[in-house]
């Protein structure tokens, strides 16, 4: 670059000083595209040039504009596709959304028009874009603002991230995007409308994206097209601001507040309007979620549709760093859900939603030869102590906020059930970026989120200890759902559309890189103790569901592995107890395969151990099962204890009559659980149980550092008890549980506790807990098996 260029360059930035960030960000633009726009002669400098404007012009406002008019960078970055061809797939993808980012800024479109009059007349760039992108558009055909968006998770952009994502731009960009930019200009919006018939370009995501785009800077004339008081103009700008109030970040000022007034006079309501003015209202659109956590979203399209734009404003200000004033609007609404319950909840019931969504799409496919296609289960089933997280109070009083259906839009949206689904996925996604947001916030402050352990050393730690396990069981349910819901949309063929498949393979890939990545913000926030209860967490979820356990080695791998922290040279992140969890959690799965290798050669340091693979014949195996069932159903009952007998046969007495003490007994009538779980879940964490034999001998020294929130989970694991319910215990509560609201708890977690409910008949006799050393109750409960009633204590 030229010194008087570099003089110019700097007499710009120092006359910018209302906003410096701002100022160095159009230098950035600037500089590498002048770079780009000299054919650097080394590919590594064009590389590095190409990756600094595309992220340069990320971070551009709309109302900002670069002096960049007069430069080409794109055809360097179109060369740079032809010289490297190892990373072919990757640069074109970066040439597509360079394309795309520059499209949807006022300024930079000059550069996009200089292009492809370039690409449509210049015949050695015209040869070169069509050896590389083909001469055949796919089905993959997503719009400017489609793209950019999905990128807005990523800090910064680089090969990694094409790598990952696998856009495949290249034939979209070629056969879709370019010829959009051919439409002549200089013509009014009205004009356009009738010579290219934009009336229908509202059906095709990429010709309404580029309409936005185009005219997004022409307010008035938009104004001048909705006074006509024609119907289907009406409609036709109607659909253009739904579309555009998605996007607000890259849409200049004035239409995004058009749109917003369009969409309020169409539907006879500002509900859109106020997601943007109300904070309150952005949270009370979320809280209706969990006021409703079996509604149906295919019936209600316009509360998808509201809820990603109020998902969407939350976002935009945790980037700013408001998660302060989100706290404070919750306590002003008095709501019984704290943030981070609010969001986990969310995204389970989202995630469950699109899961049994995709569970019934692909039971559909036997709908000839099965009657009962509607009930046939699949491999993506969530346990059903997953539930035990949503709340069964409202979030906040009715009178507060009550969510009332837009008949006007629902009628619009009827049929759109796809356009629902993409609503509910994008909804997902943000959650999870919101969740990663906020725990790093509190890391960052230094907020205690964990009541780990009192200061007080004759205070009893059990009810702080179980309120953590229950905040981090929020966090892994949540999670763990949107993981199986990213197997589900990369593995099957979700709702078994072939157009646009491939948009649910590229979402499955943006929910796992999230929900991964919160998994490591959770980590590196809450420590050691956060990582020995996700190895129970995942041992228990895995015997409930095969499918569940892939997720679990695939968190396990990348939490241990691939994570910015590295477990194995951080051993204040494990213990004795980590250690020998995961050990006998791997130990129990390993098939052979090379996903169990690196915890048995880095972490163990032990080499993996041989599995003999058997084949067995269907039948045979069957006749086994069968031959088993009816062996243990013939063998005699064992004769058990006096409190084992009543504490099986389903009923313990409320209170014991002859106690020396008032201490509720042990809960009854609970559901039994699943046979493989119960049984793992009690030796895993209701017994003393002692270094397995095969259990390497460096393991039992290595990591003596304990931390106290650790032992004291510890100390609960081992403690011997048979009737006691620890926090690491995998029993399945019961449906008749009764769950409490704690101040304390972040969320209503699961609650195992056997001093929290009781299903027995109320015999009209209540007492006050505490200070009744000597009384009793004689009262006999009756008609147990007909009614039942929960008992919470207060």
């Amino acid at each position: 670059m030229v010194a008087a260029e570099m003089d110019a360059l700097s007499r710009k930035r120092s006359e910018s000083t209302d906003d410096p960030m701002a100022a160095d960000m159009m230098l950035t633009v600037e500089s590498s595209a002048r770079i780009l726009h000299s054919y650097p002669p080394s590919a590594a400098e064009a590389l590095s040039a190409a990756y600094e404007f595309a992220n340069a012009i990320r971070q551009l406002k709309p109302h900002q504009e670069p002096q960049v008019a007069d430069l080409d960078v794109f055809t360097p970055l179109v060369q740079l596709c032809v010289s490297e061809r190892d990373s072919k797939d990757i640069l074109l993808d970066l040439l597509a959304t360079t394309f795309a980012y520059c499209s949807v800024h006022r300024t930079l479109a000059k550069l996009v028009r200089v292009f492809v009059s370039r690409s449509l007349h210049n015949q050695p760039v015209a040869s070169q874009l069509r050896e590389l992108c083909g001469s055949f558009a796919t089905d993959y055909k997503p719009g400017f603002y489609s793209v950019i968006s999905k990128l807005e998770c990523y800090d910064r952009l680089d090969a990694s991230v094409f790598r990952e994502l696998q856009l495949n731009l290249g034939p979209t960009m070629r056969m879709t995007w370019i010829p959009l930019w051919t439409q002549e200009t200089g013509i009014d919006l009205y004009s356009a409308v009738l010579s290219h018939n934009l009336l229908v370009s509202t059906s095709a995501e990429p010709k309404l994206d580029f309409l936005i785009a185009s005219w997004a800077h022409a307010t008035t004339e938009w104004v001048g097209l909705k006074d006509r008081s024609n119907e289907a103009l009406k409609s036709f700008i109607y659909q253009t601001a739904r579309r555009t109030i998605l996007f607000a970040k890259w849409i200049p000022g004035g239409f995004f507040k058009f749109c917003q007034q369009a969409i309020a006079e169409w539907i006879e309501s500002d509900c859109l309007l106020k997601t943007e003015t109300d904070v309150s209202f952005s949270l009370s659109v979320v809280m209706e979620v969990l006021d409703h956590p079996d509604l149906n979203f295919l019936e209600e399209p316009h509360l998808a549709l509201l809820l990603k734009v109020a998902l969407r404003r939350i976002w935009h200000m945790c980037s700013e760093g408001q998660v302060q004033t989100l706290h404070f609007e919750l306590g002003k609404m008095g709501a019984t859900q704290s943030l981070p319950g609010l969001l986990n909840i969310t995204q389970y019931l989202t995630a469950r939603f699109l899961l049994r969504v995709g569970s019934l799409a692909m039971s559909a496919r036997n709908y000839n030869s099965n009657k009962e296609w509607m009930l046939q289960e699949t491999s993506y089933q969530l346990p059903s102590f997953f539930d035990d997280i949503v709340p069964t109070i409202p979030p906040i009083p009715r009178s507060t906020f009550s969510f009332v259906n837009n008949t006007i839009e629902s009628e619009l949206l009827a049929n759109r059930h796809l356009e629902t689904v993409s609503s509910l996925l994008d909804s997902l996604k943000c959650v999870l970026s919101i969740n990663k947001m906020v725990l790093r916030h509190y890391n960052a402050s230094e907020i205690q989120v964990l009541a780990l352990k009192s200061s007080n050393p004759q205070k009893d730690t059990t009810i702080d200890n179980r309120s953590s396990l229950e905040v981090l069981q929020l966090y892994f349910i949540s999670m763990t759902s949107a993981l199986l819901l990213s197997r589900q949309l990369t593995e099957e063929q979700y709702l078994m559309v072939a157009e646009g498949q491939y948009e649910y393979t590229i979402q499955g890939r943006l929910i796992r890189r999230e929900a991964l990545a919160c998994f490591e913000t959770l980590i590196g926030t809450f420590k050691g103790i956060s990582l020995f209860q996700l190895v129970k967490f995942s041992a228990r979820v895995s015997m409930a569901e095969l499918s569940l356990q892939k997720v679990s080695m695939q968190t396990l791998n990348f939490v241990f592995f691939e994570a910015s922290f590295s477990v194995t040279q951080v051993p204040s992140l494990t213990n004795k107890l980590t250690v020998q969890s995961l050990y006998e959690y791997i130990n129990l799965w390993n098939d052979g395969s090379p996903i169990f290798r690196p915890f048995y050669t880095e972490m163990f340091r032990v080499p993996q151990p041989l599995v003999k693979c058997v084949q067995v014949e269907l039948e045979r195996f069957l006749c086994l099962l069968t031959f088993e069932v009816k062996k243990d159903s013939s063998a005699p009952t064992p004769t058990t204890s006096r409190g084992t007998e009543s504490k099986n046969n389903g009923y313990v007495p409320k209170y014991n009559a002859h106690a020396s003490s008032f201490i509720p007994a042990s809960k009854a009538g609970s559901k039994p659980s699943m046979d493989i779980e119960k049984s793992f879940g009690t030796q895993a964490s209701n017994q003393l149980i002692p270094l397995s034999a095969d259990f390497p001998r460096q393991l039992s020294i290595c990591h003596e550092r304990t931390e106290d929130a650790g032992s004291a989970f510890a100390a609960q694991r081992y403690s011997g008890s048979a009737d006691s319910t620890t926090p690491g215990s995998a029993q399945a509560p019961s449906p008749f549980s009764a769950r409490r609201w704690d101040s304390n708890c972040f969320s209503q977690g699961l609650n195992n506790s056997p001093e929290t409910s009781s299903a027995v008949v109320s015999t009209g006799k209540d007492y006050i807990l505490g200070g009744h050393n000597k009384a009793t109750n004689n009262s006999r409960a009756q008609s147990v098996h007909v009614d039942r009633f929960d008992y919470v204590r207060q």
